[in-house]
């Protein structure tokens, strides 16, 4: 059984350029590549040439492992299309004011109702990836534009977990900026939502969270007056104790990702 959803009217749009049918999207031979294993792929789609060229990244699943689906199910409370896990981690994050990728077009193949390929396509975002911006731009900023930067950071963790969403791949690499609102209030998204989870309350899953994004933060840009701005919006007197209560835990964690991965590979 196949499945197409296309959001609001793109389904004229992309039969235009003659993807209509399921087949016709996953096997799709254009665009360029930008990530691929055995499971998932990653190509950049752009329809269109100059001003109206149009681009989006389309996310291919086949054969998921038995773990993501017993994760969906469990997220959702039904079986759920590894495509369909990122279409409607988006669709929420909007409907609680964070911004992300916006999903314009999903598809599923499904045999005795068990997914064995889909896909879902993504508009690209107008904005720039935190990490390139910090690597290229950030000691060229005076100290309060900086500070402006991390106070939503925090902002954005803050709001994701009040609607108690967890986002576990909270690393500024799935942060994005976009750079003309700097002058304003700083305008983050959040990208790479396959683990985001859904109806969390533990708080220590929000705390794993923030240790992701603290450790994300490498000391060569971020000094330790950032991080412990990072930490005090964040608690803003809404965590029993405050800041303190929480910074041994979230530095805590930061250490345990520390230990196993080695941050110099992205930055």
């Amino acid at each position: 059984m196949e499945r197409i959803i296309f959001a609001e009217s793109w389904r004229e749009f992309f039969g235009g350029v003659g993807l209509e049918s399921f087949g016709d999207f996953y096997d799709y031979p254009g665009g360029t590549k930008i990530g691929k294993n055995e499971r998932r792929n990653v190509y950049r789609l752009t329809f269109g040439e100059g001003a109206d060229a149009k681009v989006f990244y389309i996310k291919r699943f086949e054969k998921p492992h038995l773990k993501d689906m017993l994760s969906a199910r469990c997220n959702f409370g039904r079986l759920t299309s590894q495509a369909g896990v990122e279409w409607s981690n988006a669709n929420l994050l909007f409907e609680n004011g964070i911004d992300t990728y916006k999903p314009v077009c999903m598809g599923k193949r499904t045999i005795c109702g068990l997914e064995r390929k889909s896909f879902v396509i993504t508009e690209q975002l107008k904005s720039t990836c935190l990490l390139d911006f910090v690597i290229k731009k950030w000691h060229a900023l005076e100290r309060p534009r900086q500070d402006g930067i991390i106070i939503a950071m925090a902002k954005l963790a803050r709001k994701a977990h009040q609607a108690n969403i967890s986002l576990q791949d909270l690393y500024i690499w799935h942060i994005f900026i976009d750079e003309e609102s700097l002058e304003d209030d700083c305008r983050l998204s959040v990208i790479d939502l396959h683990r985001m989870l859904r109806n969390v309350k533990d708080p220590n899953k929000k705390i794993r969270d923030m240790g992701a994004l603290y450790w994300s933060m490498s000391s060569d840009y971020f000094d330790a007056e950032h991080k412990d701005l990072l930490v005090a919006t964040y608690t803003d007197d809404g965590w029993a104790g405050g800041k303190d209560a929480i910074l041994g835990s979230i530095r805590k964690r930061a250490e345990v990702l520390g230990s196993r991965r080695i941050l110099r590979n992205h930055y």
